[in-house]
């Protein structure tokens, strides 16, 4: 995890109808919340102190204002990077196509190439990652020793072992006093170990690996004791007054220094637990949802080993913590579609995500939605708590309720759709764009010189 700051070279992670969706939502924004330079440094401003949303925002609304103006490629530039600081990686990976469409020649192009392969690794798009940091290495030579191994990161995490043992070696060969040798030495035992684990360079990877969860469970400890002194505090004060900056940091740490130690689980699962205490829960939503991706392929017995529950329960606490905090039931969504989507059937999380996921299309006013997943869970055999006759009168009663509100409006004034489609027609076509389902809300930017919490 990259350092806060104005967003600057690195990208960490990034659907084209989604980011669509969300521009949208800026048609009945009401005036303008300043020149377009104005939002701009505002979004700085924002991203530089976590508001990540507001940050968004102000980035969208400086698209708008400044259209065919300056600085709109670096707007869209940090759009993309903001995405994949909140882990949104689709909407990521749309941002830094815009600007790439928009600007293929531009200054930022290079930089966008780079956090573009960086978002398609986190989607696990493996083939694309390579494509992008390929053409970011062609733009940006003095950068070739990086993009070259995150490139065999990428070849790694892809299964591709003996490719990558080719690259990172014939890497190392090439910089043997790089920046990233010894980064490179360890992914070079890693892909060892993973093509033949009795193989001696695979034995000083465990070696190592051994160490590394040592240090790892060391510092954890160190956090540990911090939190439970914080949980002390916020039981006697009733909720806390903004993050534990110390906690947060020295769990940050953990994740970041010692990334397969398995101890970096625990330390994002802890992470969100503090935000949690602190009434942060948006940003607790997303440590648990990082969490989860973590853990995705691990076992159940893996994950026991190191005190983790499993990924569905990670998805499911996830959701929760969205659903709190106004204006994420979009988030909360995805969460429990991915559970539905990528568990196995039998799994009880599959039914537990079936049933709040519907429940939140009922208190949303989206009858037809919660009906088609009522269908659907009658139609799997998801249907525990309910007897089939009750079930059917549920489908009915949404089935009625959905006819009598139609489709329901999705802008304030329906001149406002076709006015913003209009708009959006320079970016993607008219088939791809989005309906009513992809549509997310999202909060206006402050106005200039202001802050908004």
């Amino acid at each position: 995890m990259r350092a806060r700051g104005v967003p600057g070279r690195c990208g960490a992670c990034a659907a084209a109808l989604l980011l669509a969706a969300l521009l949208a939502a800026d048609a009945a924004a009401g005036p303008a919340a300043g020149a377009g330079k104005n939002a701009l440094v505002a979004g700085d401003r924002h991203y530089a102190a976590g508001r990540n949303r507001l940050a968004v925002a102000s980035y969208r609304k400086h698209i708008k204002e400044a259209a065919g103006g300056g600085q709109v490629e670096e707007a869209w530039y940090k759009l993309g990077l903001t995405y994949q600081v909140q882990r949104e990686h689709r909407l990521a990976v749309t941002a830094f196509q815009v600007l790439g469409k928009e600007f293929p020649a531009g200054t930022y192009r290079g930089l966008a190439l780079e956090a573009l392969g960086d978002s398609y690794r986190a989607l696990g798009e493996w083939e694309k990652a390579l494509e992008s940091y390929a053409s970011a290495a062609a733009r940006q030579p003095g950068e070739r020793e990086k993009l070259s191994y995150r490139s065999g990161l990428a070849l790694l995490e892809a299964g591709k072992h003996r490719q990558a043992i080719q690259a990172l070696e014939a890497l190392a060969r090439e910089f043997p006093e790089g920046e990233f040798r010894q980064k490179v030495e360890m992914a070079v035992w890693k892909a060892h170990y993973l093509s033949d684990p009795s193989s001696e360079t695979g034995k000083k990877y465990l070696a190592y690996l051994a160490e590394v969860r040592k240090k790892a469970k060391a510092a954890f400890k160190e956090a540990q004791k911090d939190y439970y002194s914080l949980s002390v505090r916020a039981a006697q004060q009733g909720r806390l007054e903004g993050p534990h900056k110390d906690v947060v940091k020295k769990l940050d740490r953990v994740v970041q220094e010692y990334p397969d130690s398995g101890w970096d689980l625990r330390a994002r699962y802890l992470t969100a637990a503090v935000y949690a205490k602190c009434g942060l829960d948006a940003e607790a939503g997303r440590r648990c949802e990082a969490a989860a991706e973590k853990a995705r392929g691990m076992s159940a017995g893996q994950l026991a080993l190191v005190v983790m529950p499993t990924r569905g329960r990670l998805l499911r606490e996830a959701a929760e913590h969205y659903s709190i905090d106004e204006g994420h039931g979009g988030d909360a969504a995805r969460c429990l579609r991915k559970i539905i989507d990528e568990m196995r059937p039998e799994s009880h999380h599959v039914v537990k995500a079936y049933e709040q996921l519907a429940e939140m299309h009922r208190e949303a006013g989206r009858y037809g939605q919660a009906a088609a997943l009522y269908r659907e869970m009658k139609e799997k055999g998801y249907w525990q708590k309910r007897t089939d006759p009750d079930l059917a009168l549920l489908i009915r009663a949404m089935e009625s309720r959905a006819e009598l509100a139609g489709r329901g409006p999705v802008f304030a004034r329906p001149e406002e759709e076709a006015e913003e489609k209009a708009w959006l027609k320079q970016f993607v076509p008219d088939e791809l764009l989005p309906g009513e389902d992809d549509l997310l809300p999202m909060e206006d930017a402050p106005p200039p010189g202001g802050e908004r919490e």
